[in-house]
Parts: C-alpha cells; structure tokens; sequence
C-alpha cells in the first residue's frame, strides 16, 4: 500500500435546490446529470488539493440526504461475521450508543444470531481457511475497530478494553484487534469511481485497496418536507495524492446517487479529462 501524506482531510459537499411556484412532476428514482468538474492545485507538499464536481439532480419525494448521525440500519457503516463454529459464518450489522457523557460507540446487532466474533485469528481453525489473508498494510477485509459486542460473541481471547450493559444484556468493548469486516454500500449516498488511462484503454482505480480510502461519501438531508426537489450538488474531493498518482494520465469518472428509500439513479459517467485541462487556479 502506497503511502501519500494526509490523502484526505476533509470531503464537503454543498447543496442548491431550487423551488417553483408549480411542483413539476419528477420520478420518485433520483436522477442526476453531469453539469462540470474543476480541478484546484494548491502550492506546498503537505495541502490537499480539490477534485469539485458539480452534479445536478431531480427527484420526486425529496428524500435526498443522509446525515452524519444515521447510523442504525440501513445506514450502518459496515458489517461483521460471527462464526458458527461449523465453518459457516453470518454477517450482523451495527448500530450505536451513547454512554453517560454522550460518546458515541459502535454495537454489535447480533439480533439472535450466535457465534463467535470473527478476527484475523478465525482463519487458524481448521474450517474457516477459506476466509481472507489478514494483511496488516491492507484494509480490504479488516479493521481494526473499537466495538461493542455481546457478551456471548466472545471470550477471553480477544483483547477485551471495557465491559458494560446495555438493556441488561452484558457487552465487552473489542479495540486493537482486525476484525472481518465488510462496507456497507448504503451508508454512502454518493459513490464515485475512477478510471485513469496509460495504455490505452481505461482501468478502475481502487482507492480503498491503494490508500485505505474511498471517495463514497455523504451528503446531508436536502429537505424536510416532501415533495420534488431540483438542483445542483458541488462535491469537492480533497487529497494530496491527485497529481502523484494520475499525472497527465486521461481520467473519467462513474457516479451514482441514492435517496433515504434506497432507489439509486442511473450510473453516469463524466467526459474524459485531465487534471490539467480542468485546473481553475
């Protein structure tokens, strides 16, 4: 895994909707359009520099946004895997609690499901070999994530923080361990993919498996009411890493959205450009 200094420091993303006296009738599926895309290279090594794209976007209900506190189902950042014991393991979402001065942390919803918590140590039990690699300069499979998990997920093997209750059932704080684990696709509502040219042809660029890193990201609730909503997202994406990494390599990219009902738009997919055929500064 490459190493770029501060890839990403912060992703903003400001929103315009634009209201007409007569409600006109839009698909309760969210659409959106490429409107421009702009590329601002700021001076030094150690500043990130922004990738902005302008979207412009049409839906029906109004239920576009996600805000920064919806973190139970279907909204969970990610799922683990408890492992039955048999070689079978089920994966189990998260949701969050509070505790006395309103920290926030990561639960476990086992939801009735049994099992222990599975971990880059899973994988030496003789059934359980066909799970990932645990790579310690990788973060595709796993994590290693504070969590909050039912007593009965794990023993005293696991390198146990804190202990607690939570609705009478005991819970056991897991920290510094990798845990499997894998993304949850919704709780994102914009996703964003790149594909850079070399030779010839376009090839995705995986962040994640690159840098640990992926442009997915969030944009808050647009609307309280519902009803149609019109206009246009500007979603700056900063990095230090654009330059170092594409060059005057041709790039283009894939995007989606998706509404609080899970509807996605269709995929779109911008023009080609480089980053300096777009740099505004």
């Amino acid at each position: 895994m490459k190493a770029i200094k501060g890839i990403i420091l912060f992703c903003f993303l400001f929103v315009a909707v634009s209201g007409c006296f007569e409600a006109p009738v839009f698909s309760i599926l969210p659409e959106i359009t490429f409107n421009k895309i702009q590329f601002k290279d700021l001076p030094g090594p150690a500043t990130n520099d922004s990738l902005i794209l302008y979207l412009d976007f049409k839906d029906g209900d109004g239920d576009l946004g996600i805000n920064a506190d919806y973190l139970e189902e279907p909204f969970n950042a990610s799922f683990y895997f408890l492992a039955d014991g048999l070689g079978d393991t089920t994966k189990v979402a998260t949701g969050v609690v509070y505790d006395a001065e309103n920290v926030p942390y990561i639960r476990l919803k086992s939801a009735g499901s049994t099992g222990k918590l599975v971990t880059n140590r899973t994988r030496d039990e003789p059934l359980y070999n066909y799970l990932p690699f645990y790579d310690n300069t990788s973060c595709l499979f796993y994590a290693d994530d504070q969590l909050l998990v039912p007593a009965t997920a794990v023993d005293n093997s696991y390198n146990i923080a804190d202990s607690g209750f939570i609705d009478g059932d005991k819970y056991y704080l897991i920290e510094a361990e990798p845990l499997l684990y894998k993304a949850n696709a919704n709780h994102t509502n914009i996703d964003v993919t790149f594909y850079y040219n070399r030779t010839g042809s376009f090839v995705k660029f995986d962040w994640l498996k690159e840098y640990c890193f992926r442009f997915d990201a969030r944009f808050p609730v647009l609307s309280n009411k519902n009803g149609p909503l019109e206009g246009t997202i500007r979603y700056a994406m900063a990095s230090s890493g654009f330059m170092q990494t594409f060059g005057i390599a041709p790039l283009k990219l894939e995007i989606v959205i998706k509404d609080r009902a899970l509807h996605v738009s269709d995929t779109i997919v911008t023009p080609q450009f480089t980053l300096e055929g777009i740099r505004v500064n």
